[in-house]
């Protein structure tokens, strides 16, 4: 990911996590675990949309369906990196060629899953990698990914408006 729009992309995540957090009264609380357990609930309605284990389906992934929850994930791996203090992404490091959808879905859930019992940079950057893998093989371009998220940021904000 570019390294501009990484960080434009995490100080918007972070104005929202404060506006969150402030309205629910949870300034001060570190949410780390419930982040990543959120994370990896986005990661299987990403896999749900994709559809890449669906075996018994003829039916294709719904691509705008899938970007959304693409951008769901990166919502909450931006927020973590925050927590974190990971402050420059590579994107993915991983050959497309050497992985199938099943094997780069159950490495990043490893790493997800290694995130709740060691949260630290490291862990981050393996998992994120593993998730950007998952997103270029939907065929999913940076600038796309950039942009769904500013347009699904905005309506995270207009969720907290309405009490969602």
């Amino acid at each position: 990911m570019n390294p501009d729009k990484f960080i434009e992309l995490k100080t918007k995540q972070s104005f929202l996590d404060d506006a969150i957090f402030k309205k629910h009264n949870l300034v001060g609380k570190n949410l780390i675990k419930e982040k990543v357990a959120a994370l990896e609930v986005e990661l299987s309605e990403f896999a749900n949309e994709v559809r890449f284990f669906k075996y018994w389906s003829l039916k294709g992934m719904n691509r705008e369906k899938a970007l959304i929850e693409f951008v769901d994930g990166l919502h909450f791996f931006l927020s973590l990196a925050n927590d974190l203090g990971v402050t420059r992404t590579f994107g993915s490091e991983v050959d497309e060629h050497e992985s199938n959808w099943l094997d780069a879905y159950f490495r990043c859930k490893r790493w997800v899953y290694t995130l709740y019992y060691c949260p630290d940079e490291l862990t981050w950057h393996v998992a994120f990698s593993w998730f950007w893998a998952m997103g270029e093989k939907a065929g999913f371009t940076e600038e796309e990914i950039y942009q769904a998220y500013l347009s699904k940021n905005k309506i995270n904000y207009e969720r907290q408006e309405i009490g969602y």
